[in-house]
């Protein structure tokens, strides 16, 4: 193989398309097997999961996402500390982060009456659809379940020693 094989062949050289349209079209091809090895992997990890699990899961991850991680934020942005105990950078950079973690295992060690409530209506939902499996999206499922167990009954529900509680219409 000569040096200009080797460069045709790993497609560095002129060709029909300029080098940025070859790189391109690569890089959009692997992002695509990328997406494709990624939908395989969580089918593949969601395949033994029962519907009930898959709903709590989705409730459980909604309830941290809508519920709990916006208090935690609230709560980290009134923190006034004095300048060696209060943030740093990094802190800041990487809060969100630190908030979406901890809310979602907040959510999951405890028993969220909410959680339950959403599971159920992501439940019913999906059979309404025709099955879980073929229904919309799991996280589109929550949302619309979670909004329907706010408003037709759901009035609080308990953050570890404190409780948030919905008013009465």
């Amino acid at each position: 193989m000569t040096g200009n094989d080797a460069i045709n062949t790993a497609g560095l050289s002129g060709g029909a398309l300029p080098l940025e349209a070859k790189a391109s079209t690569r890089m959009t091809s692997l992002t695509e097997r990328q997406e494709a090895f990624a939908g395989v992997l969580s089918r593949a990890r969601d395949a033994g999961k029962s519907d009930q699990q898959r709903a709590r899961e989705a409730a459980e991850d909604f309830v941290a996402v809508a519920f709990v991680q916006p208090v935690l934020k609230q709560l980290r942005e009134s923190d006034r500390s004095a300048a060696p105990f209060n943030q740093g950078p990094a802190e800041k950079q990487f809060r969100s982060m630190m908030d979406a973690a901890m809310a979602k295992q907040m959510v999951r060690a405890s028993n969220f009456p909410l959680v339950e409530r959403v599971a159920e209506q992501t439940l019913k939902t999906a059979r309404q659809r025709g099955g879980y499996s073929t229904a919309l999206p799991t996280n589109e499922i929550a949302n619309q379940a979670a909004m329907s167990a706010v408003s037709s009954g759901v009035r609080s529900f308990s953050l570890g020693a404190g409780a948030v509680a919905r008013g009465s219409r």
